[in-house]
């Protein structure tokens, strides 16, 4: 007898069990790289979102220092204004067209405060935001106070993520991003 082994039984190729094993990792395999491409898509909306919100801080910013003669005024109390998504805290009161109408600072001020808050509103109906003014010792804004003031942009909204995985938890919740500006 020759010790080699029959051509027809070294031929076979693969088995069934064999071929179920491979199946079976390569559906694991495939499997996680779509929880990879789901947790990149949704950490790409939630950038994506961030940059947006942070252009709105930073437009807000940008008003604040065009109207320096309100925002950076001694007889200014230092306001803080609360935006709720619907209206501000206190209250603007009725503001001129100060594209057509000669306005004082105050009024140029609100003016463009509800403009920035109509974009804000309309981009993100579920996000707030807060102006408050601070001085650079932490005390309360006053009037006729000789230390300048400063005020914070508070933008706040919900953000939801996914979890990649067992140590890592997918959620919902408010994150909040502080501008700080100095008119």
């Amino acid at each position: 007898m020759s010790p080699h082994r029959s051509p027809r039984r070294s031929a076979a190729g693969f088995t069934l069990v064999e071929l179920l094993v491979t199946v079976l990792i390569v559906s694991v395999g495939m499997l996680g790289l779509i929880k990879m491409e789901a947790a990149g898509v949704s950490e790409s909306q939630v950038s994506r979102v961030r940059s947006l919100l942070t252009f709105q801080a930073e437009s807000l910013a940008g008003t604040m220092r065009a109207d320096r003669g309100y925002w950076a005024s001694t007889t200014v109390a230092g306001p803080t204004y609360t935006f709720d998504g619907t209206a501000f805290t206190p209250s603007l009161g009725t503001t001129l067209d100060c594209t057509t109408t000669f306005c004082s600072p105050t009024d140029m001020a609100k003016s463009d405060l509800n403009a920035w808050a109509s974009g804000f509103a309309a981009a993100f109906p579920a996000a707030s935001a807060s102006i408050t003014c601070v001085t650079p010792t932490g005390a309360a804004c006053a009037v006729g106070s000789t230390v300048p003031s400063t005020y914070d942009i508070k933008l706040t909204w919900t953000e939801k993520t996914i979890a990649v995985n067992r140590s890592s938890t997918g959620s919902t919740g408010q994150v909040s991003l502080v501008l700080h500006v100095q008119p």
